[in-house]
This record gives structure tokens, C-alpha cells and sequence, in this order.
């Protein structure tokens, strides 16, 4: 699980990831990623970390149960690949319906890969 201080959750950031970052996709996922330079309206606590959020559509699986357990593998992944990644950087986490990660393993090769293709590792 990432920690609180690793997620974004706020409307406006998202709309601010979307509308001025940057799209990478390999396979399965979408990375839309933008690196921050101010620090207005952020908490102390995520100040110069890398923040991502993860989303997955009805699009991708109908039942929520399905749903929840591909952002959690997700989110998991994106924890264990924290350590390489830049800091200062926010970024989404889109799941398109084409994703066939089956286990944890599986979804944190494809996310350091799509972070790899992104530029975002260090």
C-alpha cells in the first residue's frame, strides 16, 4: 500500500496531471506524468516525493471486487519501485482494458518498465 503521503487525491491535481503531463503506454497501462515545481497547496509530508495515483475503469473489469484487486496489485508495485524513482514528480496510473498482469511480479515488471519508458527512474 502507498502511503498517504505518496497519493494524489485532490480534483485539481488531477486535473493538472492530465492537462500539462506527458503520455507514455506500453501494453496494458497508460502513464500520464508531469514533474511539480511549486509547492502550493501541498502538505509538508509529500513535499519532494514522487506522488502517483491509480485508475481503473469499469472499461477494464465490471465488479468492483476485480477492480480493487488491480489497483492494489498495482499500487504495491508502484511502492516496491519507489526507491528508483525521481523526485518531485506526480503521476497517473491508467489501467486500459488490455492488462493481463496476473500476479504482483508480473505488474511490477510492466510498471518499472512503463516508468523506465517515461524517463521517471533514475
Amino acid at each position: 500500500m502507498l502511503e498517504k503521503s505518496r497519493r494524489i487525491a485532490r480534483n485539481r491535481d488531477f486535473e493538472e496531471i492530465f492537462s500539462r503531463g506527458k503520455g507514455t503506454r506500453l501494453g496494458g497501462l497508460f502513464l500520464k506524468a508531469r514533474l511539480r515545481q511549486s509547492f502550493g497547496g501541498q502538505a509538508k509530508e509529500s513535499r519532494g516525493l514522487a506522488r502517483f495515483a491509480v485508475v481503473v475503469s469499469k472499461k477494464v473489469a465490471m465488479k468492483a471486487v476485480k477492480r480493487n484487486r488491480i489497483r492494489r496489485i498495482l499500487r504495491e508495485a508502484l511502492r516496491k519501485t519507489l526507491p528508483l524513482v525521481k523526485q518531485n514528480v506526480d503521476a497517473v496510473l491508467v489501467v486500459l482494458p488490455q492488462f493481463q498482469a496476473r500476479s504482483l511480479k508480473e505488474a511490477a515488471e510492466a510498471v518499472q518498465g512503463l516508468l523506465r519508458k517515461a524517463l521517471l527512474i533514475k
